[in-house]
């Protein structure tokens, strides 16, 4: 039974990474194809808008932050799952609690990061235009 439930997990969590991935190729690949339109050539040497950079770099940190917060509801689902299975064993119900409370820490943590992240990419945007 422990192996069924480490399979279906790992099934999961690559489908889930799949998913992302899928999602950075449409996140990322269009900031980079606009990035490629600012390049100018001149005397063989090419510059790069650097408000590009920071829009890609921006968008990398939220999938990634994205990414996050997908494994971060996955703990939860984990967490309520193994609740329902518990059967009032009390051990098992507080390693449910555990796991539901840590997801929705990492959630809390995720929201910062990325309401911070958001703040400041702007913000060097704003200061490079």
């Amino acid at each position: 039974m422990h192996t069924l439930k480490r399979t279906l997990f790992g099934l999961i969590l690559g489908a889930l990474l799949g998913i992302s991935l899928v999602g950075i190729k449409f996140a990322v690949f269009p900031q980079l194809a606009m990035a490629q339109d600012s390049i100018s050539l001149s005397d063989s040497t090419s510059s790069l808008s650097s408000s590009e950079l920071e829009v890609c770099i921006g968008s990398l940190i939220q999938i990634a932050l994205g990414f996050l917060g997908v494994i971060s509801v996955v703990i939860i689902l984990m967490g309520g799952f193994k609740w329902m299975v518990a059967s009032g064993n009390d051990d098992n119900i507080k390693e449910a609690q555990t796991l539901i409370f840590g997801g929705v820490v990492g959630l809390a943590v995720i929201a910062s990061a990325w309401a911070i992240t958001s703040f400041v990419v702007e913000a060097i945007i704003k200061a490079v235009n």
